[in-house]
């Protein structure tokens, strides 16, 4: 496997998985978020809503974005000197 098709496919996993998973926690934290202010509103005197904090977010998923892309980075890195054979004979 030549160099470029060993970060093609460290990098595509690694993107894949945290776009996955952002899509997923954007689900259940939205639906949970709902569940929540729709059972404890009878509880307050003021009503509380439900907000989408979405700088916020978008800071996090570029944060997450850049130290997923670090990792794939260095990762392929340290790849590219090891040899299969000898990580199979180690096994």
């Amino acid at each position: 496997m030549r160099a470029g098709e060993l970060r093609g496919l460290v990098l595509g996993e690694a993107a894949a998985v945290p776009i996955v998973g952002l899509a997923a926690g954007l689900l259940v934290g939205a639906g949970t978020a709902a569940l929540l202010v729709r059972a404890l509103r009878p509880i307050f005197i003021l009503h509380p809503s439900l907000t989408f904090p979405a700088r916020e977010i978008a800071q996090l998923a570029a944060l997450a974005g850049a130290a997923t892309l670090g990792s794939a980075l260095v990762a392929t890195a340290l790849l590219r000197h090891l040899k299969p054979a000898e990580l199979l004979r180690e096994a």
